[in-house]
Parts: structure tokens; C-alpha cells; sequence
């Protein structure tokens, strides 16, 4: 016998509404739409932080004045003659120097290394093999058992066939020597040695000439050893002039592309170099381009090309900005500057000295050596390796381009 119906069992029987219950999957769907709304916030400040850095640097470009120096000259590219100009004499020479000045070089290039005594002399290679009568390295050598050697033993301006300089007694120069024969002429001095020792012992040189820095610049491609004299010149309060070393180009190349100069020089503002001294081409990165200079000259740098052979290639590099070509071929270059109005044409003695010299104190080569940059430190290594991956990566992708595009072709 059942109950009267009353209000609350109509209530009671009445059908429920179905409430959805939550579910690990609405769950999940809340997770990947926050997910996706921060994503998507990060991509719009990343691009809009992007789009006022670049718009900053395009419309406020910086432009930092140039240090004025003895021969970093703005608006005046100069001739660095590369080792004393060593396609027309034996390099690292006293004959090369002074026969580079004669051809038209505003600059000696030369390199530096310590003997078995401690003593910097204008020499290239870490062995003495390749230029000279001798072999082994040359910090095994005493400033008197290098002096033995003949340094021209090796040059040859026809591929082998002649060896003018052997038994001329051409020897090879310490750096005080080249100081002693050529006192106000500027000289570009790179530190071959990796070891800072060889830093203090150019300092300690350049310091017993009272003066001699004003005519100088500095270079290394180590970082360590000119870390170090730059650390020894400032200190000293001289700040002698430097080029950059090799990590100091790949954080400006890298800088440069990414359009952060502005920020970098901002909080950076002892940054040292005031050169920068590259090759044409790094593997395959090309360093020739009114891009890099202009990046340089917007942060008051120099840039300096080597080695810088080719006549064409010479008037290109100063048409893009370049301030200096360091050569093999001084005379090339001078006449080069001279068509282009950058040099005065020499005197009819000057050219009469040049002519009567020519084929007895220098000789006109047949074949140019041609100089190919290989990195020494990490970041150098990793930028070369990037870009090989990128011409890789392209060339894979275009293959793939080209194959799927054949059945297309085919129907």
C-alpha cells in the first residue's frame, strides 16, 4: 500500500539535471590553452622588443667618432706592407722593410717571436724551416744561433727556379734592430707567440724607446698574450694602440649581425681594440662587405683586409670603406692609390731609384702567394662550423625541393 503523493516525492521523482562532472581531459585542454597563450605572449614580446631594437639602431644609428693615431687615419686608408712585403724580398727582413717604405707602404708589418734568450725577433713561423738554411722552432734558438741563419736562403720570385738572396748575407732582425734602422716609421707588430711572457717582453721594448708607442699598433691573433700587453698598457697608463684578437672579431661579427652593437657598446664602453684586422674571407664567411665596415666605423673602429694581392680586389675594398690593405705587393697597391687620387704620384728620382733597384735589391714576383685564414681559438672554429651547416642544411633542402617537384614535372 503505497503513500500519498506529497510535494516533496514529486520533487523527489522529478528528474535530475546531468551536471558534467569534471574530467581529466577538460583538464588537460585548460593546461595546453595557457600553455599556448604564454607562448604566444613570449612570441609577441620577443617580437615587438625585436622590432624596437632594430628600429632604435636604424633610426639612431651610433655613430662613435674614430680615435685619432699616427697612421688610423679616418677617410685615408693606408698601405700595410705584409712581413715587409714578402712576395718582392725575403720577409721579416731589414731589406724588406726598407724597400716596402721605398715602393709606397705608409706601414711595416711584421711579426714578433722570443728566442731561446728572451729576445723578440721579426719572425713568422714557429719554425725556422720554411725561410731559412735551418730547422726547429724558433724559442730553441739564442739570439746568436739565429743570427746565423740565413734568412733568404728560401725566397724565390719564380716558383723555384732562382734563389737571389742565398749568401747575401740577409739575417734575420730582432725587433730592436728594426726600431734602431727605421725610429719614426709606423710599424704594425703582431705577438706570434701564445704566451703572455712574450707580451711583457714587447712592452718592456717599447718602453726602452721613449715615443716609439705613438707610432705603433699591437696585434695578436691569441687573446691571451695581447690580453695581456693591453693589460700592461693601460695600467701603465700608455693604452697603446691594439687590434682586435680573434675572439674579439667573432663578438663584434656576431654583434654586428644581430643588430646589438647599440646595447653591447652601451654597457661595454671600454672596449679596447681600435682596429679590426680580418681577412677578406674566413672559410666560408666573407668579412668584404660595406655591412661589416660600416658596423665597424659606426663603433669609431677600423678595419684593415689581408692579404690583399690583387689589384682589382684592392680598389673594391677601399671603394666599400676599408682603412688599410695589409699587401704582399706595396707597389701594386701605391698605384693603385695613386689612380684613385688617395696617394701623391712619386717624384722622378723616386721612380728612378724604384727602376735601378728593381731586379738587384727586390724582385717582381710570377706567382702571389695566397693567404688562407685558419681559426685558432673555439668561437672562430664554431662560426665556420655554422655556416658550413647552414650551406649544408640549404643544399638538403633545395635537394628536397627539386625531388618532390619531379612528379609534379612528370604528370
Amino acid at each position: 500500500m503505497g503513500l500519498p503523493r506529497g510535494p516533496l516525492q514529486r520533487i523527489n521523482t522529478r528528474a535530475a539535471p546531468c551536471l558534467p562532472l569534471p574530467t581529466i581531459t577538460s583538464a588537460v585542454d585548460h593546461r595546453h590553452r595557457y600553455i599556448m597563450m604564454r607562448r604566444v605572449l613570449l612570441v609577441v614580446v620577443f617580437l615587438a622588443c625585436s622590432c624596437l631594437l632594430f628600429g632604435f639602431d636604424y633610426l639612431f644609428p651610433l655613430r662613435v667618432p674614430q680615435p685619432p693615431h699616427a697612421f688610423l687615419h679616418p677617410g685615408r686608408p693606408v698601405i700595410l706592407s705584409h712581413r715587409g712585403s714578402r712576395s718582392l724580398n725575403p720577409e721579416n727582413t731589414i731589406l724588406a722593410f726598407e724597400n716596402s717604405l721605398l715602393l709606397g707602404a705608409d706601414v711595416i708589418e711584421t711579426d714578433v717571436r722570443l728566442t731561446k734568450d728572451n729576445v723578440l725577433v721579426c719572425f713568422h713561423d714557429e719554425d725556422v724551416s720554411r725561410t731559412t738554411n735551418g730547422s726547429g722552432i724558433v724559442r730553441s734558438f739564442t739570439l746568436q744561433e739565429i743570427k746565423y741563419l740565413d734568412a733568404g736562403y728560401h725566397f724565390t720570385p719564380d716558383n723555384g727556379t732562382t734563389f737571389p738572396f742565398r749568401g747575401k748575407d740577409v739575417r734575420v732582425s730582432t725587433l730592436r734592430e728594426v726600431y734602431e734602422k727605421f725610429p719614426r716609421s709606423y710599424i704594425n707588430i703582431e705577438i706570434k707567440d701564445d704566451d703572455p711572457y712574450a707580451a711583457d717582453k714587447l712592452y718592456e721594448e717599447i718602453e726602452f724607446h721613449p715615443g716609439w708607442e705613438q707610432y705603433i699598433v699591437v696585434v695578436g691573433q691569441y687573446c691571451k698574450s695581447l690580453g695581456r700587453f693591453r693589460s700592461l698598457s693601460l695600467s701603465k697608463g700608455k693604452n697603446i694602440a691594439s687590434a682586435a684578437c680573434e675572439n674579439d672579431v667573432i663578438t663584434f661579427l656576431l654583434h654586428s649581425f644581430l643588430r646589438t652593437s647599440r646595447v653591447w657598446y652601451t654597457f661595454v664602453q671600454d672596449f679596447v681594440p681600435k682596429a679590426f684586422q680580418v681577412p677578406v674571407r674566413s672559410g666560408l664567411l666573407s668579412l668584404d662587405s660595406s655591412f661589416f665596415v660600416s658596423c665597424a666605423h659606426a663603433m669609431g673602429k677600423y678595419i684593415h683586409y689581408w692579404v690583399v694581392n690583387d689589384p682589382r680586389e684592392m680598389r673594391r675594398l677601399v671603394e666599400i670603406g676599408a682603412d688599410g690593405l695589409i699587401t704582399d705587393r706595396p707597389d701594386l697597391a701605391a698605384q693603385i692609390f695613386r689612380d684613385m687620387g688617395i696617394k701623391q704620384q712619386p717624384s722622378q728620382e723616386e721612380i728612378e731609384r724604384i727602376k735601378s733597384l728593381s731586379g738587384k735589391s727586390f724582385f717582381i714576383p710570377k706567382f702571389d702567394v695566397v693567404e688562407v685564414h685558419t681559426c685558432t681559438s673555439i668561437g672562430c672554429v664554431a662560426v665556420q662550423s655554422l655556416e658550413n651547416s647552414l650551406l649544408m642544411a640549404s643544399v638538403i633542402v633545395v635537394g628536397i625541393i627539386l625531388c618532390c617537384s619531379i612528379p609534379y614535372y612528370r604528370s
